[in-house]
């Protein structure tokens, strides 16, 4: 029987979207430079530039395989009266943290760069991360690009660690 879950975050499914579109985008640009690479249509003194054909298709090939991990790599974190799970589903990966070992949470904005001005600033915030401070100095860092429901999942967190919190401190 599964556990009482008082929240369940989903996957950002228009972030993967956007990971399975670059990845289809890079494959596509590298297959674009793959007739230029064949060695025999070369003159033999023109290597440089297959060497130069075949580095940028392997450079576009890696961000399609970085794309197609991230969009893999999609989390599921789930909220229980006493902890927080953080699951990976399709890499086998679970994480529990109990929510007593929780001393403290901060959150950043996470943002780039929309301007190519070095001397101008124009930083747009694309998402949230909060980072879970635990009791034996380790982090746990949870990202509103990755999951479905970020804010819930914050507010509901510090409620039920302050719930938890008076509850220990009643008994």
């Amino acid at each position: 029987m599964e556990p009482d879950y008082l929240f369940k975050t989903k996957p950002n499914y228009f972030f993967m979207f956007f990971m399975v579109a670059g990845a289809v985008f890079f494959v596509f640009m590298a297959n674009l430079l793959w007739p230029l690479s064949k060695l025999g249509e070369l003159p033999k003194e023109d290597k440089t530039s297959f060497w130069i054909h075949v580095t940028v298709m392997f450079i576009f090939f890696g961000f399609s395989v970085m794309c197609l991990v991230l969009a893999l790599a999609f989390k599921v974190i789930y909220l229980t009266q006493n902890e927080v799970i953080v699951s990976t589903p399709l890499f086998f990966y679970k994480r529990t943290i109990m929510l007593n070992e929780i001393k403290g949470m901060t959150e950043k904005e996470e943002k780039i760069s929309a301007s190519n001005n070095l001397f101008y600033d124009d930083r747009t915030t694309i998402g949230h991360n909060t980072t879970l401070q635990l009791t034996d100095g380790r982090k746990a860092g949870i990202s509103s690009i990755q999951v479905w429901g970020y804010n819930e999942l914050i507010k509901k967190i510090h409620t039920q660690i302050r719930v938890n919190n008076s509850n220990t401190h009643h008994h």
